[in-house]
């Protein structure tokens, strides 16, 4: 893993970020896109929230 580049760039926002097991975690929503020297922010929303509001709208037919 290339610990110099960034989480996410222009443009990534509304990719699915996936975690270590490969389970959907969230869509990705924003980042810093600079390195401030050391500091890399990617602002996602979590599936759970997303799943939720889903679920309000249309029901229990909501899945992924």
């Amino acid at each position: 893993m290339d610990r110099t580049a960034f989480f996410s760039q222009k443009g990534d926002s509304g990719s699915v970020i996936f975690d270590l097991d490969g389970r959907v975690g969230g869509i990705l929503d924003a980042g810093t896109g600079t390195c401030y020297p050391s500091l890399d922010l990617t602002y996602l929303t979590p599936i759970a929230w997303i799943m939720e509001d889903l679920e309000a709208k249309v029901g229990p037919a909501a899945f992924l």
